[in-house]
Parts: C-alpha cells; structure tokens; sequence
C-alpha cells in the first residue's frame, strides 16, 4: 500500500493515499470550545466545516483532508514526513485510511 507519513510530536500515523482529499499547509483550524481533547478544531474546506483530529502532542503545521462518505469531511493535523510503500501487516488500522506501526501502546491510544 502507499502511505503519507504523519508526525505529530512522537507518533507517526500512515495515511492511505487513496484516502486523501488534500493536503493543507498551515491550516486556519479554529478551536471549539468544550470539545474533546482529540479535537483540535474545525477549519473550512470547500465551503464546508471539517473536523480536525490530533493525533500528538506537537505543533500541528498541515492538516490532512480525508475523504469521507456522503460528503462528510474530517482531518488529522500534523506534519508531513514522507511517503511510503509498505505492506500493512505490520500496521494497525486506527481508523478509516489511517494505520500505525503496531506496539504495545497502540492498541490503547486509537487516533
């Protein structure tokens, strides 16, 4: 499969890159107020509103726009480390489109 890479602080997702609507640098991501500690915001895409995850702890300096079904949108906010192809049985599958390399914390944390 191929993969975006994501770091955001120590954790690194891989990212489907058939799962991907855009790429945004330096995303305006506005917080919410109330909201989980997950979410980092929403943002405008498109004339649409699109959710944010966090994934790490880092300064967050793109934001990855994923496609999402009956035209949902929703994005994970980190920085682009690369590409890579890889096969993804050493992967765990965290959410739709997104994997993490397994370790014994992974399991806990989810995206």
């Amino acid at each position: 499969m191929d993969f975006v890479i994501v770091r955001d602080g120590l954790r690194e997702i891989y990212v489907e890159k058939g799962c991907i609507k855009e790429i945004i640098l330096n995303p305006r991501v506005y917080g919410v107020p109330g909201a989980p500690q997950d979410i980092l915001g929403i943002l405008f895409h498109e004339d649409m509103p699109v959710v944010i995850r966090r994934i790490g702890d880092g300064e967050p300096v793109c934001a990855v726009i994923m496609n999402g079904q009956q035209e949902s949108r929703w994005g994970i906010a980190g920085e682009p480390a690369g590409e890579e192809s890889i096969h993804s049985e050493g992967l765990v599958h965290v959410m739709p489109g997104i994997w993490e390399k397994c370790s014994d914390k992974t399991e806990q944390q989810g995206v």
